[in-house]
């Protein structure tokens, strides 16, 4: 209760945030599963290697969007990728209806690959630095919203990111 008190605004910001990561790691890791088996009357597998194929680059494109963050700005990072999502949305369900192989992976791939990375990496840091550190514990955010993988992927760097916001204060307590 106090974070919703304390907090009102940061609380609907991370869980916006978090709600936008998940519609779009669902869309095309779920969804897309039934779409092309249901809709399309293809094989699950055609859409379980476009998905394959997007956690291979996914696996190296997070650490990158994730310093891409520290460097520009987690807001614009996240914000120019979820605006990219929404622009690609359409695009991608004209690959997707095509029907073909190559293009219904080229469209999994470009959104897990390319545009998801770029909203999940920036999460686990910005929120941290959202919130007050008394509504944090753990390492991770008291937001009322389920956890993610990518949580775990970045519990490092907040960890980092914490200790080098505390070294370049001056200080090693947190405020």
């Amino acid at each position: 209760m106090e974070l919703l008190r304390d907090q009102p605004k940061e609380l609907i910001l991370g869980m916006g945030t978090r709600w936008i990561e998940g519609l779009v790691f669902n869309a095309y890791g779920v969804f897309i599963i039934s779409y092309v088996t249901g809709q399309l009357g293809l094989t699950n597998t055609t859409a379980l290697i476009g998905i394959a194929l997007a956690s291979a680059f996914g696996v190296v494109l997070v650490p990158i969007y994730r310093l891409l963050s520290d460097r520009f700005d987690r807001r614009y990072v996240y914000g120019t990728d979820a605006a990219l999502f929404g622009l690609f949305a359409f695009p991608s369900f004209l690959l997707i209806n095509t029907g073909q192989p190559a293009l219904i992976w080229l469209s999994i791939v470009v959104a897990l690959s390319f545009i998801y990375p770029a909203i999940c990496a920036p999460l686990a840091a910005f929120w941290s630095e959202l919130l007050h550190p008394r509504s944090l514990y753990g390492g991770r955010c008291r937001l009322p919203v389920p956890g993610h993988t990518c949580e775990w992927v970045h519990a490092g760097y907040r960890l980092l990111a914490r200790v080098r916001r505390g070294v370049s204060r001056g200080s090693s307590s947190a405020t």
